[in-house]
């Protein structure tokens, strides 16, 4: 039977087995048999401790208290002289591992360079070759031919509600390539829900924002489009459009503009903001229309001398 635990001789209590320490003794035979020590392993050293200090001393030696104090002086001079060294060790470890940093960022830098210098003349010498221009035109060939397909089609699905609908549900704009020519494309969302996406927008402070500013420009750009030479009849006539605009909004119940025909800012020629150069508009046909010329009081803008 495997024995695990065993009464300490001094303390009288019972400990386990791995509390006592390993004794050898030789026998008679010249073997050693090994066993448990009677005292457990606390009172082995307390009973240690009493004894070096009773027992008698060599002349010339240190007391067993003075002795016990110079060597615990000791300890903590080697405890402290090796994490000097430790520390050393660590800044040294440091140094090398920045060297090392800076060599390889330098490395780094030099092989960039020689891949750049390589790129570059790889690269001039296939633009020389004329593959670049080719490849661009076949892709803007292909480009041109998939964006007439999909206008050939007549419809389009929403990006947003998911619906297909025909390209007149959808705002077109105008995209400009590098070489200066212009292409219309429609927006990926529909009407409703650019609308929808735009009120939700200028009920966040950052849309209010941005409609105060708005408006404030556009405040800005009337009066400096007013002419001086005006008169009352005729700045009391910009006052009722806008007055019969309002009105239009209150029996409708529908948002309407008051839409430059002759736009303040177009693209070759910009109106002025006088009564004969005002129209009433809905907002939705307003904000198609945006800063393009359909026709002025005078007819189509071709025909007007």
């Amino acid at each position: 039977m495997k024995v695990t635990h065993k009464e300490c001789r001094h303390c009288n209590q019972t400990l386990e087995i791995n509390m006592f320490k390993d004794v050898r003794r030789k026998n008679v035979s010249g073997r050693y048999n090994y066993y448990k020590h009677s005292y457990c392993h606390d009172c082995e050293v307390k009973r240690q401790s009493e004894y070096n200090k009773t027992k008698p001393r060599r002349e010339g030696t240190l007391s067993w208290d003075e002795y016990v104090k110079q060597k615990a002086e000791s300890k903590k001079r080697r405890l402290e002289s090796l994490a000097i060294e430790k520390e050393q060790r660590k800044i040294e470890r440091e140094k090398l591992k920045q060297e090392k940093l800076k060599l390889k960022e330098k490395q780094r830098k030099l092989n960039e360079e020689a891949g750049k210098t390589k790129w570059n003349a790889w690269y001039a010498a296939y633009k020389e070759s004329g593959i670049i221009e080719r490849l661009q035109e076949e892709r803007r060939k292909k480009a041109e031919q998939e964006r007439i397909a999909s206008l050939e089609t007549g419809v389009r699905v929403c990006g947003t509600c998911k619906e297909e609908k025909p390209l007149s549900q959808y705002h077109m704009r105008n995209r400009k390539r590098k070489d200066g020519s212009v292409y219309a494309v429609p927006y990926s969302n529909c009407k409703t829900c650019r609308r929808n996406n735009n009120r939700k927008y200028e009920h966040t402070p950052a849309g209010k924002a941005s409609k105060k500013r708005n408006r404030v420009l556009r405040d800005r750009r009337s009066r400096k489009a007013t002419p001086k030479w005006l008169t009352p009849e005729q700045r009391k006539q910009i006052v009722d459009i806008y007055e019969h605009m309002r009105d239009c909004r209150v029996v409708t119940g529908e948002d309407y503009h008051v839409d430059h025909i002759v736009p303040l800012r177009g693209e070759n020629v910009c109106g002025l903001h006088v009564p004969w150069n005002l129209q009433i508009l809905p907002a939705c046909v307003n904000m198609a229309k945006s800063n393009q010329i359909e026709d002025t009081p005078y007819g189509p803008l071709e025909q007007v001398p």
